[in-house]
C-alpha cells in the first residue's frame, strides 16, 4: 500500500467535495494523517474555492476509512484512482467522472466490445424472453454487458451472459461487498465466477441510498459502447442511463418486438426521439455509428 491509498479511500468518503477537488487534493496533500488535521477552511484554501459543509468530522472519517480498508481485505476488493494508469479510459472521458472505482472479480484491460443493457425492475414476460435472448447472444460473440444488477431487466441481462459462459460488469449504488439487492448475491457470484466483476465509485461501507442509483447509472452508460434499454415504462430509472449516454455521445437502442407493449411506453418515446429499434445483438455489434473495438483501460 502507498501512503496515499488511505487517503484516497477518506476521499472516496467526502461526498461534498467534487472530483476536481479530490484529484488536487490527492496531489497536494501527501497522506491520510495530514488530510485529518484540515480544517474545512483548509480544505478551501488547497482547492481554491470555498467549501460550505458543516459535517465535517475528521475521527468519523477515520473511522470511515479504516472500516474500508477491513472490508476491502476481506471481500478481495481492489481500488483504481482516476490518476492511475489502470483507469478505465472511458470514465475518464464521461462529464463528471468518478474519483475512484472499487471493483471485485477481474477488469480486463481489453474488451471485443461493451454494451449496456438496462430496464425496468417489473418486466413484462415479453421483456424477460427479450433480454435473456440478446443478452446471450452478446456472450456467444464474445461481447461484455454491463448493467446494474437491479431487480428485473438488468438481472436477466446479466443472467443470459453467465448462463453462456460470458463476462458481464455489475455496477452498484454501494460498496461492492454489499450485493443489492440482496437477493441477487448468487448472481453475483455467478459473475465472479464466470471472469465477470462488481464495481462501483462508492467505497466499501457506503450503504445504497436513493440518490446514488441516478448517480450509478452513468457509470453504466460511460463504460459502455452503447445503450439498450430492452422494456421500460415512462417513469423508470432506465430513461436515466439513455440520457446519460446521449449525454456521452453513445447510441442508444430499444427492442423492436416490444415497442407496441402498453408497458414500455418509455422505450416508445425513445424510440420517437431518435433511438434505434433492433431485433438482436448483431443489429446493433453491426451499426456503423458504433465503435466496438473497446479499449476499456488506457496504455500502461
Amino acid at each position: 500500500m502507498t501512503e496515499k491509498f488511505g487517503l484516497s479511500i477518506a476521499l472516496s468518503h467526502c461526498h461534498f467535495l467534487s472530483t476536481e477537488d479530490k484529484n488536487i487534493l490527492l496531489e497536494k496533500i501527501k497522506d491520510l494523517d495530514e488530510f485529518l488535521l484540515l480544517s474545512i477552511y483548509d480544505i478551501s484554501v488547497i482547492v481554491g474555492k470555498s467549501i460550505n459543509y458543516k459535517g465535517w468530522k475528521p475521527k468519523k472519517l477515520y473511522k470511515d476509512v479504516k472500516n474500508s480498508i477491513r472490508l476491502m481485505e476481506r471481500y478481495s476488493i481492489e481500488m483504481i484512482v482516476n490518476t492511475e494508469n489502470d483507469f478505465p479510459q472511458s470514465l475518464i472521458d464521461i462529464p463528471n467522472r468518478p474519483f475512484a472505482i472499487y471493483f471485485r472479480g477481474a477488469l480486463q484491460k481489453n474488451y471485443n466490445a461493451l454494451v449496456a443493457m438496462v430496464g425496468t425492475r417489473r418486466p413484462t414476460g415479453a421483456g424477460i424472453k427479450a433480454a435473456m435472448r440478446i443478452s446471450s447472444e452478446f456472450a456467444e460473440r464474445d461481447v461484455c454487458v454491463a448493467s446494474g444488477l437491479a431487480l428485473g431487466i438488468d438481472s436477466f441481462a446479466h443472467k443470459g451472459v453467465v448462463s453462456n459462459r460470458g463476462k458481464t460488469i455489475a455496477v452498484l449504488a454501494c460498496g461492492v461487498e454489499n450485493i443489492y439487492p440482496r437477493t441477487n448475491s448468487r448472481l453475483a457470484g455467478r459473475i465472479l465466477e464466470t471472469g465477470g466483476s462488481v464495481i462501483s465509485e462508492y467505497a466499501p461501507g457506503l450503504p445504497a441510498l436513493k440518490y446514488r442509483f441516478p448517480e450509478r447509472n452513468r457509470i453504466i452508460s460511460g463504460l459502455s459502447n452503447s445503450v439498450l434499454v430492452v422494456e421500460a415504462p415512462e417513469k423508470s430509472g432506465a430513461l436515466i442511463t439513455a440520457d446519460y449516454a446521449k449525454k456521452q455521445h453513445k447510441p442508444v437502442y430499444v427492442c423492436a418486438e416490444l415497442l407496441s407493449s402498453i408497458q414500455n411506453k418509455g422505450c416508445k418515446k425513445l424510440y420517437d426521439n431518435g433511438a434505434k429499434a433492433i431485433k438482436n445483438a448483431d443489429e446493433i455489434l453491426n451499426d456503423k455509428n458504433v465503435n466496438m473495438q473497446k479499449e476499456l483501460f488506457g496504455e500502461e
